[in-house]
């Protein structure tokens, strides 16, 4: 029987993890839940840490949506109803402030403990496809076609 003894590297943000340093270094800089992170979606106006910081306090916190129902056995269970002119009003509002970078607007609401609560709402892979199909559509514009 052999056995051998292995690094394992951590995402300090997230759950991420790995065996190679290098890859979990450099998932760190993007990662959506690190408040510095670096933007990887091409656009003119990089989303500055700050911009970002400044975004995630503009979310109004989760927890006064909350909904507290006792139950028959005596334990409380919290559910969480955000009221849907709510979350269209902070997800255009993100959107303004974060020059529209779906993965901005998704990083922001992770970070603010958003996203769980409006999958039905934000799908990213939708946003990040209408997003890039703009970008293209932006770019066919100056494309004579040799």
């Amino acid at each position: 029987m052999r056995t051998e003894r292995v690094n394992r590297y951590y995402c300090d943000f997230c759950k991420k993890s790995g065996c190679s340093a290098y890859h979990i270094r450099r998932h760190e800089e993007r990662c959506t839940l690190n408040p510095g992170r670096k933007c990887g979606m091409p656009h003119e106006m990089m989303t500055t840490p700050e911009a970002l910081e400044a975004a995630v306090w503009a979310i109004p916190d989760v927890r006064q949506f909350a909904i507290t129902t006792d139950g028959d056995t005596g334990d409380g269970w919290t559910f969480y109803s955000i009221p849907d002119d709510v979350v269209d009003k902070t997800l255009a509002d993100l959107e303004d402030r974060l020059d529209g970078c779906p993965v901005c607007v998704y990083s922001a609401l992770r970070q603010a403990g958003w996203a769980g609560f409006i999958t039905d709402k934000f799908d990213l892979e939708e946003r990040i496809a209408a997003y890039w199909s703009d970008v293209n559509q932006e770019e066919d514009r100056y494309s004579y076609g040799y």
